[in-house]
């Protein structure tokens, strides 16, 4: 059993198929990081509520509701997810984190490399990748 499990969310189809999947280690504690980029927070500015961080929390609805009963953090970072999420992965506050192979950004992804290939390349803990 775990202590603490990281888990990269966005909202996506996968990133709810990880934490499902992180649910299942059976940790004491999860911590849900989500990144939000500059794109995101323009789009809140134009689209949504002007507050990225209250717009991908009610994106995130659905894959929060699935820790209750459990003890668990959001936690919201600025920035690349590529980067972002190495930088909280290997802060040496979790054992394991549970990330899935493609976000919301699919071509990007495809364009610009693999955000979980260069997490698990990147990360100083286990990495949990999930398809």
């Amino acid at each position: 059993m775990y202590r603490s499990v990281l888990i990269a969310v966005d909202g996506s189809h996968n990133s709810l198929r990880a934490a499902e999947e992180a649910l299942k280690l059976k940790a004491e504690r999860y911590t849900l990081l989500s990144v939000i980029t500059s794109e995101d927070s323009k789009e809140s500015m134009l689209h949504g509520t002007g507050n990225s961080e209250l717009d991908r929390r009610d994106n995130l609805a659905h894959i929060i509701s699935k820790f209750s009963g459990h003890q668990y953090d959001v936690v919201f970072a600025h920035g690349h997810p590529k980067e972002k999420i190495v930088e909280v992965a290997n802060d040496g506050m979790h054992e394991i984190l549970v990330i899935g192979t493609r976000g919301l950004s699919g071509i990007k992804e495809v364009m610009m490399g693999s955000v979980s290939r260069h997490v698990v390349k990147q990360s100083e803990i286990h990495v949990l990748v999930v398809k």
